[in-house]
């Protein structure tokens, strides 16, 4: 008799040398499923990002644009007596006033809303202000603190402040 040796493999079994082989008949599918799940997701990302320093460069733009007419009525503003009454110290201002500022050379023109908040409580405030000489004086105000209308004389707290940027 001979020695006769017979091999049989299942055809589901992995060789015995080596890593199982990978399926590659489903794996592009895959692959391209999660992208397509995946990519709105990013591009919303990416929208939403843009409006957001977009929103942010704005707001930098406009605060830097006002800042030496703003210094002058904030100055004039924290240190006037009616302000300081009826808010309580220390008079705090909102960092984004709203408003026009125009200049023209070493003159020009602002008006600007500031919002305005104390110990005692909140309120805006409207300064009318002309720059000459490159400085921005105060020349009227108003203080709404409650839905009441306060006069502020600028001649109560007089603050001037050299500007050396100007407004846009």
């Amino acid at each position: 008799m001979s020695n006769l040796e017979v091999s049989v493999a299942r055809p589901d079994a992995a060789p015995a040398s080596g890593p199982p082989s990978k399926k590659t008949g489903r794996a592009w599918w895959a692959r391209l499923l999660w992208g397509v799940a995946l990519a709105p997701s990013f591009a919303l990302s990416g929208v939403v990002f843009f409006f957001v320093t977009m929103a942010f460069g704005l707001c930098c733009w406009l605060r830097f644009g006002f800042e030496g007419v703003y210094d002058a009525s904030f100055a004039f503003l924290e240190n006037h007596p009616v302000v300081v009454a009826e808010l309580g110290p220390p008079v705090r201002g909102d960092w984004l006033p709203t408003g026009k500022a125009r200049t023209q050379g070493d003159s020009g023109e602002a008006r600007l809303s500031i919002e305005l908040s104390g110990r005692r409580g909140d309120g805006l405030a409207t300064v009318h202000s002309r720059r000459q000489q490159g400085t921005w004086v105060v020349e009227e105000a108003t203080l709404w603190v409650d839905g009441v209308e306060h006069t502020l004389s600028a001649k109560a707290a007089p603050i001037a402040a050299r500007d050396a940027g100007g407004a846009r």
